[in-house]
């Protein structure tokens, strides 16, 4: 092979049937290696950037455009390659567009910080946000190089911030703190999240795909809506995130923890990596309910202690009523009420003639909590068809009869009463 042609030469043949070695030339020269480096596969990529330097200024003409434009592994790469063949003043020139985190070293596990942007003071979280506002009304290519020139640190002056709609796409966000941040509808795709803390944050609607999340902690974040489809999610922290109506299929998710999440209308399929323990957590979350069975199943998500034994926990399961307080000042006497600390004629009890009104033992009067008449629910087995309820507690109880002290348990002064067949 020429070493600096751009063109296929006579001997660039790949036979029929064979095996192409990934440090090979190729037939297409240095357009296939530019084809390459668009493969799907991180291995092909980062032996495209091997190739190119066969191609001279070409070549390294491309591996400029890598360091400019990618991120991660494939721009550190290109960067190291690049570094051999070039002076120090064009070493110097392509240093800025290493975005954060990139460890130049390539032996240690953690950022390397002489690549972070150094200020000279803490920038307050209304300058931060002024620039990212800044850099959104430029619609600006390179949005984190951009951020770095006007002194925002991607690694930590994010969190908190409002980036909703941002094209974020390939970014490296390693290790960064995102707790808290707004990325609702943001591009995100092919993202590099590894070990983020996004704890608390907004990702409805974020275009996720493809993204490399290996250990990111989105505890408590907004997921919902989000397309995470071909995600890496191993070993990710998904405590209580709202994953409802998400996009996970093809996502690797091994090792997850997903207690306590929502997965109501979360999209998975035969090629989502879910640990059974939450896939059957998934699939009960899922399942369809009718009007017979819809007291009896757990919506939640539990931790996988509980989740093993499912089955048996919602065996236990018992039929309820649940209670829905709507504002109403006309109320008559007999109908259901939570009266709270009101004072209008809904607050007042039904009683009949000849009932005497609850007092305390000092012969204060006592204050109507809430009132059930059973002619206006659905039965249950074990309660009465028809009749009055009725909840009292003293004036002074502002614990609703939930007493957070021994003494006050002593000082409370609560009653009930039924009214049997009122209506």
């Amino acid at each position: 092979m020429t070493a600096n042609s751009n063109q296929p030469n006579p001997n660039d043949a790949v036979l029929g049937g064979q095996g192409l070695p990934l440090n090979s030339g190729v037939l297409g020269g240095l357009e296939e290696v530019k084809q390459r480096l668009t493969n799907e596969s991180e291995e092909i990529r980062m032996a495209a950037l091997d190739e190119a330097l066969n191609y001279g200024q070409p070549g390294r003409d491309l591996l400029r455009q890598v360091v400019k434009t990618e991120t991660s592994d494939l721009q550190l790469k290109a960067y190291n390659l690049l570094s051999e063949q070039v002076d120090e003043k064009e070493r110097q020139e392509l240093q800025p567009y290493l975005h954060i985190n990139i460890e130049i070293d390539n032996e240690s596990s953690h950022p390397d910080k002489s690549t972070q942007p150094q200020h000279q003071r803490q920038l307050t979280r209304s300058e931060r946000q002024n620039i990212v506002d800044r850099l959104r009304q430029e619609n600006a290519d390179n949005f984190f190089q951009r951020a770095i020139e006007l002194g925002l640190n991607p690694a930590t002056d994010l969190a908190e911030l409002n980036l909703s709609g941002v094209n974020l796409s390939r970014a490296n966000l390693k290790y960064a703190e995102l707790n808290g941040i707004n990325l609702s509808q943001a591009n995100l795709s092919k993202a590099h999240l590894n070990r983020a803390n996004l704890t608390n944050a907004n990702l409805q609607q974020a275009n996720l795909q493809q993204s490399r999340m290996y250990l990111v902690d989105i505890n408590c974040a907004n997921l919902k809506e989000v397309d995470l489809s071909n995600a890496d999610l191993r070993n990710a922290n998904l405590t209580s995130a709202n994953l409802e109506d998400a996009n996970l299929k093809g996502a690797n998710l091994t090792g997850v923890d997903l207690s306590e999440a929502n997965l109501f209308g979360t999209q998975i399929d035969e090629t989502t990596n879910l640990d059974p323990v939450w896939r059957r957590a998934w699939a009960s979350v899922n399942a369809p309910l009718d009007k017979e069975s819809s007291n009896y199943v757990i919506r939640e998500v539990m931790p996988a202690i509980l989740e093993r034994y499912r089955d048996r926990i919602e065996a236990t399961i018992k039929p309820y009523l649940e209670l829905k307080l709507i504002p109403d000042q006309n109320l008559t006497w007999w109908q259901s009420k939570f009266a709270g600390w009101q004072s209008s004629r809904g607050g007042f009890p039904y009683l009949p003639k000849g009932v005497d009104y609850p007092k305390t033992p000092d012969g204060d009067y006592l204050h109507l909590l809430a009132q059930i008449n059973f002619s206006e629910a659905p039965h249950l087995e074990g309660f009465p068809k028809q009749g009055i309820l009725q909840f009292y507690l003293s004036m002074d109880d502002s614990s609703y009869g939930f007493p957070d002290s021994e003494d006050v348990l002593n000082k409370t002064v609560f009653a009930f009463s039924t009214l049997e067949n009122r209506t």
